[in-house]
């Protein structure tokens, strides 16, 4: 019977495929396409669009028109004016209301724009295709394919920079190509009022439809144009700079770690931030090398030119500890000619040396957040998922609202689970690609060529990225939690301290993870072993408190600070201290396991974090049943989706998470 069935299903398939080759067959002799700068346009012999009568034969097949279309490219391009600023056109009256309904995302999709291609005015439109649009004395020039038929308006959407408003709309008028049978057009966008210059445009038929092509106008001295403020994108060419032969970068990267040109294998480069008028670099270099660097500002300055180019000074981190490359900073003041800030830099070892390098330059100007938790990076392919999910929440119930990690390796489980915590805005994580030999496990013949993975890097990264955007910052490796003596939380516990101090420093004392679990009866404790709390299961530390200068962390106000170290502050501003927390009013509880279970080391019972016992308990629950039904959810669509019948569906196998909440059963009985 067995046999039958696959043999039946089998013969199915193939008849299936048989059917869906014909009817491709068919479409595919009705159809015609032509194949120009790596992209296709395909269109059928004869297409009904409601809103315009029927065409005829409408094909692009002609392999003259291309070429006419090539050269008439050309032509336009040869007479680019240098003319940037345009002048002179009545403004569209709907721009305003239009523009309040463009959508963030349909901004963020201009944020890179492709090199010419032909693109459909709107993703259903086979009417009209655009290719290429150019900057003239008075108006701009776009080459397109249009159906001959077709009587239907369409507008240009201008992007500006520099101008007095970022969108501007015209209408656009169609002019037949001679010698090209009325198949290839051009549309012409008249004088604009505005006075930036024109970054981007997109040809649209309905002013309120969302964006589907981006095209880049061409003029003789502007390249590709986007928001500075923003990486991963398009940067236009400096003016007017010393530096004649060095362009601005055409893509500015999320922040990782690089090569400085000429000081490869002795200078890397990962991030910078604009602190009190001074750019700031984080940066790793060898430790006894002399070098000679300086900093390529780049500015959006309209009045000026793009491209400032200052010398870079160098200060060390301390806590090297001997190896070979070390963390260090590079600060680079600003040009006072310069106007506004700079939106990204490289390091260079010439004034005018193409860079290898393009830097972010980050420039935050408004507090966001109260505590920000401030970690070590991620290293031998962390796995602990239970620890690193009741290490934010209990943190959170203690009052952070910002995570900031660096990933040097994790496991899959863990990037699900701070995949969850950044879809909801409560963690950052930044990617931290070493590019010299660090730490191994097991331990390695090979040297370690730089302290612990870079932390001190890392720690100071996350220092001047909060600098402003967090009142205080918390100090804190994964398997250490700073707990309150007095209060329950941070903000109590701090108001039974001095104020305004730079730091305040929490001496240390280690529970043990190896020793046993606590033998303590206490509601929910089924469910503190399901979830594997630490905090709620290790209730025995050693009696011993570390002193002030071993092992200790920290919280601190960022701008009272101008280097941090592991376990203390190198250097604050001036006038500023630390202050060191009396353990009666807060420890940091570090739960580590040294793997020595039946050593003679004073113990005593220590049970402060069972006070947050029932709402630790609730999120951890609440966290694994979200973390959870994304991954259980994704099983079940793949199983319906493979299946002839729903009820081949195993929702059986997930029997065992039905009893974790009803909002989760609810949500299964869905599928």
């Amino acid at each position: 019977m067995d046999m039958r069935f696959k043999v039946r299903k089998c013969f199915t398939w193939v008849l299936y495929s048989t059917l869906v080759y014909l009817l491709w067959a068919v479409w595919r002799n009705n159809s015609s396409e032509i194949t120009y700068s790596n992209t296709k346009i395909t269109t059928h012999r004869s297409i009904n669009i409601t809103t315009y009568r029927q065409t005829e034969n409408a094909t692009y097949r002609n392999t003259q028109d291309v070429m006419n279309l090539k050269t008439v490219t050309a032509n336009y391009r040869q007479k680019i004016t240098s003319v940037l600023k345009i002048k002179e056109i009545t403004r569209n009256p709907t721009t305003k209301k239009c523009y309040e309904q463009i959508s963030l995302k349909d901004s963020i999709s201009l944020a890179q724009i492709d090199e010419e291609i032909w693109q459909p005015i709107s993703a259903n439109s086979k009417e009209i295709y655009v290719f290429s649009a150019f900057l003239m004395k008075s108006y701009v020039q776009i080459i397109a394919v249009k159906l001959t038929a077709s009587v239907g308006s369409a507008h240009c959407r201008f992007w500006y920079f520099g101008g007095s408003e970022e969108i501007q709309y015209a209408p656009a008028k169609a002019n037949n190509i001679p010698e090209n049978k009325g198949r290839s057009e051009t549309f012409v966008h008249e004088k604009d009022k505005n006075t930036g210059f024109i970054q981007r445009h997109d040809f649209i038929s309905n002013l309120k439809r969302s964006l589907k092509n981006k095209i880049h106008v061409h003029s003789s001295n502007l390249s590709k144009t986007e928001n500075p403020h923003s990486t991963g994108k398009s940067i236009r060419r400096n003016r007017n700079s010393t530096c004649v032969n060095v362009q601005a970068p055409g893509i500015i990267p999320e922040e990782k770690w690089q090569t400085v040109k000429q000081y490869t294998r002795i200078l890397y480069v990962f991030s910078a931030f604009l602190v009190e008028k001074k750019v700031i670099i984080i940066s790793a270099r060898l430790t006894t090398a002399k070098l000679s660097v300086q900093c390529q500002l780049w500015f959006h300055d309209n009045d000026g030119k793009d491209l400032y180019v200052v010398p870079a000074t160098y200060k060390m981190i301390q806590e090297g500890h001997g190896k070979k490359y070390t963390s260090a900073f590079y600060t680079c003041d600003l040009p006072k000619s310069a106007n506004g800030y700079p939106y990204a830099l490289s390091l260079v070892t010439e004034k005018c040396q193409k860079p290898e390098n393009i830097v972010p330059v980050r420039h935050y100007t408004k507090e966001t957040y109260e505590f920000t938790v401030c970690v070590t990076p991620f290293n031998f392919n962390y796995s602990r998922a239970y620890e690193l999910v009741e290490m934010i929440e209990l943190n959170r119930i203690l009052g952070a609202n910002h995570f900031v990690f660096y990933n040097y390796s994790i496991n899959k489980n863990v990037e699900r689970v701070l995949n969850y915590y950044k879809t909801k805005g409560i963690v950052e994580v930044l990617t931290w690609n070493l590019p010299m030999k660090v730490d191994t496990w097991p331990p390695r013949k090979e040297p370690v060529e730089i302290h612990y993975f870079a932390q001190l890097g890392a720690l100071n990264d996350c220092l001047l990225r909060n600098f402003i955007r967090s009142k205080y910052l918390v100090y804190t490796d994964l398997d250490e939690f700073i707990i309150p003596r007095k209060g329950k939380s941070w903000r109590e516990m701090l108001s039974n301290l001095p104020a305004n101090q730079a730091a305040y420093t929490f001496r240390n004392v280690f529970f043990r993870k190896e020793w046993a679990d606590t033998n303590l009866t206490f509601a929910g404790r089924d469910l503190a072993e399901k979830y594997k709390s630490v905090t709620l299961l290790k209730l025995k530390r050693e009696s011993k408190i570390l002193s002030k200068t071993q092992r200790a962390k920290y919280i601190i106000n960022p701008k009272y600070i101008d280097t941090v170290g592991i376990h203390n502050i190198w250097r604050f501003k001036p006038g500023k201290s630390n202050h060191y927390v009396d353990p009666s009013i807060g420890l940091l509880n570090h739960y580590r396991s040294w793997e020595q279970p039946n050593d003679s080391v004073a113990r005593m019972d220590d049970q402060q974090t069972l006070i947050y016992k029932d709402e630790l308990l609730e999120r951890l629950k609440d966290t694994w049943i979200s973390i959870l039904l994304i991954k259980v959810s994704l099983t079940l669509i793949f199983e319906i989706d493979v299946s002839s019948r729903l009820s081949e569906v195993r929702i059986e196998n997930m029997q065992p998470f039905l009893k974790l909440s009803r909002v989760y059963t609810e949500i299964i009985s869905c599928y």
